[in-house]
């Protein structure tokens, strides 16, 4: 979704009252579910609502309502202000939806089409902000599996908060690590890692790819690896070396150029080993040279 702020009338067959919420308008239609901007009625409060789809063939609405349960599961009891919150999963007159905390914040992806000049001040910010979000969702024991820029909301002020939970997965223990079965290939192609290109076991480590391909975008405008056909994007993914950082953006320094680009090894074993490892050395490290932070070139 590029805004939840941009909000057309109200559309569709689902109803316009779900449980105690009244749908105001449609503000973004996905292939299997569509965002509501409602009001809570009981407490007068502005909420995003989540519905699947109404034209989706039976299994398809199962699997929506499924990754409904798992965004509930990992939004649904935390404080954090790097995490959308979810507030109530429900169900009315067979409808499931998610009740999820109003943010009319442009994704970070909105901002890197429109060039990032507006935020340069604040990249620093945004960097660092997107990085606490994916070390907050691995103290809270899950896995992203989709970490890109359009799952990140973006304020002016470069506040950042990480969304869209659905494909989500429990960190794995050793048992679960010991045992594991194939993994179904899931996420986006531009920012996915060798080993869930292969469906091989994830762990932060795997964000942490994901996450260094999202930064990569942000400060150069494009993502480190492109191509016209899907499997030679996957392929650049799995033997490609990253491209320089320091050659596309010559504002940033060597050293946070290096750090993208530690975390976007080939191999899981040769990154950062936590993506607080990663936030840590983040923080010792001058992202851009001084006085340059404001002439980073859009896409």
């Amino acid at each position: 979704m590029s805004q939840w702020g941009s909000a057309a009338i109200v559309n569709s067959t689902t109803p316009a009252n779900l449980g105690p919420y009244r749908l105001l308008a449609l503000v973004h239609e996905g292939r299997g579910c569509r965002l509501w901007k409602a009001l809570d009625l009981a407490r007068q409060r502005t909420v995003a609502l989540k519905t699947p789809r109404d034209d989706l063939e039976p299994w398809r609405r199962k699997s929506q309502r499924a990754y409904l349960r798992r965004e509930w599961e990992v939004a649904g009891d935390h404080t954090s202000e790097r995490l959308i919150k979810a507030y109530e999963l429900g169900q009315d007159r067979g409808v499931w939806y998610l009740a999820m905390e109003w943010c009319p914040w442009p994704n970070m992806k909105a901002y890197i089409r429109q060039g990032v000049g507006s935020l340069a001040a604040d990249l620093p910010a945004i960097v660092l902000g997107a990085t606490e979000a994916v070390v907050l969702l691995h103290a809270r024991g899950w896995i992203h599996r989709d970490i890109k820029p359009e799952n990140f909301l973006v304020g002016q002020q470069g506040q950042v908060k990480l969304i869209d939970f659905a494909l989500a997965l429990r960190k794995p223990g050793f048992l679960a690590r010991l045992f594991r079965l194939p993994a179904k290939r899931k996420g986006t192609r531009s920012y996915m890692p060798p080993e869930q290109i292969r469906g091989g076991p994830l762990d932060e480590r795997s964000d942490l790819y994901s996450l260094a391909c999202t930064l990569y975008e942000l400060i150069s405008g494009s993502p480190p690896f492109v191509a016209s056909d899907p499997n030679e994007l996957l392929s650049k993914h799995l033997r490609a070396a990253p491209p320089s950082l320091e050659a596309t953006q010559p504002a940033v320094t060597p050293e946070f150029a290096q750090l993208v680009r530690w975390a976007m090894a080939k191999d899981p074993a040769a990154r950062p080993q936590s993506s607080w490892e990663f936030c840590q050395r983040l923080r010792r490290v001058s992202m851009f040279r001084t006085g340059q932070a404001s002439q980073t070139k859009g896409p």
